[in-house]
């Protein structure tokens, strides 16, 4: 058994395998995954208002809705929590944001 503890007390993270329910991600998926570190950099980081970061969230639950629908059942959790910078619950809820943006844009096209 390997001790996964660093001299400062966190515990690192494990690779995760390559297996046919986790496969390594492809470029498309590699492309996806370099925009959203990218995007999640900027909310943590950058110093866009309350309201671009919203939109930013907005955009990376458009980019996890895409990811989601290439992926076999079962590979989506295992997907997140090895590739994004962020928890299953962060991506949960950005997809969220997303869609009930993309129906608040649906609702206003139908009244007009």
């Amino acid at each position: 058994m390997t001790n996964n503890t660093h001299i400062n007390g966190s515990v690192a993270k494990a690779p995760a395998l390559v297996t046919h329910e986790n496969p390594a991600p492809d470029s498309e998926q590699q492309l996806t995954i370099k925009n959203i570190k990218s995007i999640y950099t900027r909310i943590r980081h950058g110093d866009e208002s309350s309201t671009e970061k919203l939109a930013l969230q907005m955009q990376i639950g458009g980019l996890l809705v895409k990811e989601r629908e290439r992926m076999r059942h079962g590979q989506w959790i295992v997907w997140v929590t090895t590739n994004l910078p962020f928890s299953q619950s962060t991506a949960y809820n950005c997809i969220r944001l997303w869609r009930w943006a993309m129906g608040n844009e649906e609702n206003r096209a139908n009244s007009q």
